[in-house]
Formats: structure tokens, C-alpha cells, sequence
């Protein structure tokens, strides 16, 4: 199973799971809470994690969660961008993504429908 956790009170994560949705045609791809990985994961973890064949984070999940929604296998090729760049920018989006949205959070209700039907958590 393909799943995508996601920080569920954010908008601009909710604003992500909610395009995956929409480039999810095949319908393989489930959501979850990120607070579902605390156990496995460091305590400053908060954004997005995806599983398919293994446990990707960061731009990484990025990456793996929209090739494997779109079905374009090409989008892999960004990975050719050194991952301490790519790692960089997504953590510094990461870190400022509240500055970003004015502290504004995302409750449960609020969550897409599309993105909530696939909810395997809450």
C-alpha cells in the first residue's frame, strides 16, 4: 500500500495531499497523519513522509509520491539534482511553510473530501 503522511493541520500540506489526490487517476495512493510515524521517526519530524517499496522523506518523498500518483516515471530524474540541494530547499520551505501561510492551520474537517475518503488514519 502507498501512503502519504502528511502534516494533517497545515494547509500548504493539506494543499499538497490534495494535488497527489487529484494526479492519483489509479487510485494507489492512501494518506495519513505524519503523527502516525512519532515512533519511527525524530522528534522534529513534521511534514511529509511516503511509503510505497520503501521509506522516503523529505524531497525524496516529494518526488516518489508524484511519479508513482502521475505515473510518470521520468519525474525520478530529478534525483539527479545533489540530494543536499534538494534536501536544503524542501527543509527550508519545511521550516517557514507556517511564515508562509500567516500561522493559519488546517483542521481535520477542512481537509479535502477527496484527500479525506483516502484517510486511512485520522
Amino acid at each position: 500500500m502507498n501512503i502519504l503522511y502528511f502534516d494533517d493541520k497545515c494547509i500548504v500540506c493539506n494543499g499538497f495531499a490534495k494535488m497527489v489526490s487529484k494526479l492519483d487517476r489509479r487510485d494507489i495512493i492512501r494518506f495519513a497523519s505524519v503523527d502516525e510515524l512519532k515512533e519511527v521517526m525524530p522528534e522534529d519530524f513534521d511534514t511529509v513522509a511516503y511509503y510505497s517499496d520503501d521509506l522516503y522523506i523529505h524531497s525524496d518523498a516529494v518526488i516518489e509520491v508524484v511519479a508513482d500518483a502521475t505515473g510518470f516515471k521520468f519525474i525520478r530524474l530529478s534525483k539527479i539534482m545533489p540530494k543536499c540541494l534538494r534536501t536544503a530547499i524542501y527543509k527550508f520551505v519545511a521550516k517557514n511553510r507556517h511564515k508562509l501561510t500567516g500561522n493559519k492551520t488546517c483542521e481535520i474537517d477542512q481537509i479535502d473530501s477527496e484527500v479525506k475518503k483516502k484517510m486511512i488514519s485520522s
